[in-house]
């Protein structure tokens, strides 16, 4: 064969706008990414969902994730579903719509930001509403349990007699939420995997390929084989309550609102007060170290006769506040020298807790190096940061795990700096205009303080946070938070039509 002579064509106006229209198309289908903003937030626009024909059943153990449940009870009442809740303490009798068993008041809180307003009932009615029909003669097609790792367990046996009690054609979906590793998961699913009724959800991406690579496993395995847990399906849901139009620094707050912040002023570690989970011990002692080494850069001068740091001015915005909001344990470290910099916040109601955070410049993680939370559990303390508008200090390690997250509303920092280390670094350059300084003008600037023995990328990597800011705009927390409900509502959407097997 010989070479074809390439040869110009000139293309007519028209069709030159089909072939771009073709192009477009192309590339909004292969978006890659977890979060597709092409996805339908309107449930009816899909020709095979038929909005009100579904009606689900959430049950979970109280206390555990209720924050899970109010998200899917309000995200499925969305999209026109009929749903009830089973998650009221057994034996807890309240004496109006608002009183429940579930601490901090959430459920209220929940109802009053327009969330969720359904009847709570109680965890043990789940198996007597099972196989109770409908008033349209209809039966419940979908049970969602919160939490698998603690609601399987309770439900299995019970909830697979009454799937078997029904006739072909009428089987309902189980389908439990997976936070993390699950240490006899194989062992709990193993009756329900045969039936094809079985599919899960989970709450981030880099736990749902920790779920997928299990199954892969268990395959391989002699004594699961012949189960077909090759056809389990997953899927990836976020989470989060729509609270942003609704918090805000309460009317008796005597804080400075963050946007006269010049600097980060205001960093909170949310969730847990607890060692197991989060190294305090290293946030503190880096933090002492960076204050002994400067205490003026943070606001603050060692007193020498009571040796804890006081402010300098107690009024300036700008006087650094680490603030720890959530349940403390019993195993949490003091705070010595830095008892007027670290601020210990417990006991207060869901909404107080959001506001707190709201009026923060950061949020941090405080991570135990090697912990769970990168691998195989995910954190509800990421999703804070879409909840409350405040972006999260982490690196990109982080960001890509919990890929519904990206630069436009977090702060990437170098791997090598810590998270304490980075606000140093914000505090000390935030005299200067980097933002319209070129990346090279501010690696001369910063070169003396770079650490000795320093990777040659940290320079560039510590002059693209600076130049990035720490501040990100509210529009852009919005865009993610259209992103994740069309995310989740096409993944509720697609779970409430999977097929369900043959008994």
């Amino acid at each position: 064969m010989g070479i074809a002579t390439p040869t110009r064509q000139v293309l007519s106006p028209r069709r030159v706008g089909l072939i771009g229209l073709g192009l477009c198309l192309v590339l909004l289908y292969h978006r890659s990414s977890f979060l597709d903003p092409s996805s339908r937030l309107l449930t009816s626009s899909d020709p095979q969902w038929e909005a009100g024909q579904h009606h689900a059943l959430i049950a979970t153990v109280p206390h555990w994730h209720a924050d899970v449940w109010l998200w899917l009870a309000g995200t499925l009442s969305r999209m026109n579903v009929g749903v009830d809740v089973f998650a009221e303490c057994d034996g807890f009798k309240g004496v109006d719509h608002n009183d429940t068993c579930i601490q901090y008041g959430l459920v209220e809180f929940a109802r009053e930001a327009g969330i969720w307003d359904g009847a709570l009932k109680h965890k043990s009615e789940l198996f007597d509403r099972v196989n109770e029909q409908l008033p349209d003669g209809r039966l419940p097609d979908t049970v969602f349990l919160v939490t698998e790792k603690e609601d399987l367990p309770w439900v299995n046996e019970k909830l697979l007699e009454l799937w078997r009690d029904r006739p072909e054609g009428q089987k309902f979906r189980l389908v439990p939420i997976y936070h993390e590793a699950t240490d006899n998961l194989e062992g709990e699913a193993k009756w329900w995997v045969p039936t094809g009724a079985l599919s899960f959800l989970t709450i981030s991406q880099h736990v749902n390929n920790d779920l997928l690579h299990h199954f892969d496993v268990l395959t391989r395995d002699p004594d699961f084989t012949s189960l077909g847990f090759e056809h389990l399906r997953s899927r990836v849901v976020i989470p989060y309550l729509d609270v942003a139009d609704r918090i805000r620094l309460g009317p008796a707050s005597t804080e400075v609102p963050r946007e006269e912040h010049t600097t980060i002023s205001r960093a909170v570690i949310a969730g847990m007060v607890t060692l197991g989970r989060r190294d305090y011990y290293a946030i503190f002692e880096e933090l002492e170290f960076l204050m002994e080494e400067d205490p003026a850069l943070w606001g603050y001068f060692l007193n020498e006769t009571t040796q804890v740091y006081d402010p300098i001015d107690s009024s300036d915005p700008n006087t650094f506040k680490l603030q720890l909001v959530g349940e403390k344990s019993s195993d949490m470290p003091d705070t010595d020298v830095l008892s007027n910099v670290v601020e210990l916040i417990m006991g207060e109601t869901q909404e107080e807790f959001y506001e707190i955070m709201a009026g923060t410049d950061v949020l941090l993680l405080a991570w135990k190096p090697g912990g769970k939370y990168y691998e195989t559990q995910a954190s509800g303390g990421v999703v804070r940061s879409i909840e409350v508008g405040v972006p999260l200090l982490t690196t990109q390690t982080v960001l890509d795990k919990y890929s519904f997250l990206d630069t436009s509303v977090s702060i990437a920092r170098p791997v090598a700096i810590s998270e304490i280390g980075a606000i140093r670094w914000f505090r000390k350059y935030a005299h200067l205009d980097v933002v319209h300084m070129p990346v090279e003008q501010i690696i001369e600037i910063i070169r003396p303080d770079l650490p000795e023995d320093h990777h040659w990328k940290l320079p560039s990597e510590l002059a693209d946070m600076l130049k990035h800011g720490w501040k990100r705009r509210e529009m852009d927390f919005q865009r993610r938070r259209r992103d994740i409900e069309a995310s989740n509502q096409r993944a509720l959407r697609e779970t409430l039509m999977d097929p369900v097997g043959l008994s």
